[in-house]
């Protein structure tokens, strides 16, 4: 899948979002599972080697990386459009583009892979104007 998402739950809701995701994926394309509470231990794991997935890049692919560039960011509380859309001068300036958050507080840490030769200062400029355009807040 695209995307993952985390639910940490206890209590009475438990069985409330079970139902949800029951009735939401019968009628969507996606799946869930509720893990045993040593799948939920190792399944947590992967915030900390999503979090490290850029650099490791960079590491392994020095020779076409020059820089990651690293946003925390919060969106607006009831901003819809949590991926951005950007122009192809800075898309074209990217190898890949990773993003991953904090679920109902729209808090995004995006990390962009910048190409060799790329100037990672500019880069960045300009994306903070979009952030600005966007609303965002930065640092989170």
């Amino acid at each position: 899948f695209e995307h993952h998402l985390l639910l940490k739950m206890a209590g009475p809701g438990v069985a409330e979002a079970e139902q949800y995701l029951k009735s939401y994926f019968a009628q969507a394309e996606g799946d869930f599972f509720v893990c045993t509470p040593e799948e939920g231990k190792k399944a947590f794991l992967h915030r900390f080697a999503a979090a490290g997935a850029a650099v490791r890049y960079h590491a392994v692919h020095a020779d076409q990386v020059e820089d990651i560039l690293a946003l925390d960011i919060a969106l607006r509380r009831n901003d819809t459009e949590w991926f951005e859309t950007l122009p192809p001068e800075i898309d074209n300036q990217l190898v890949h583009k990773l993003y991953y958050g904090h679920f109902m507080c729209h808090v995004f840490h995006q990390d962009y892979v910048v190409k060799k030769g790329a100037d990672s200062h500019a880069l960045k400029e300009q994306m903070l104007a979009i952030l600005n355009q966007r609303g965002a807040e930065y640092p989170a």
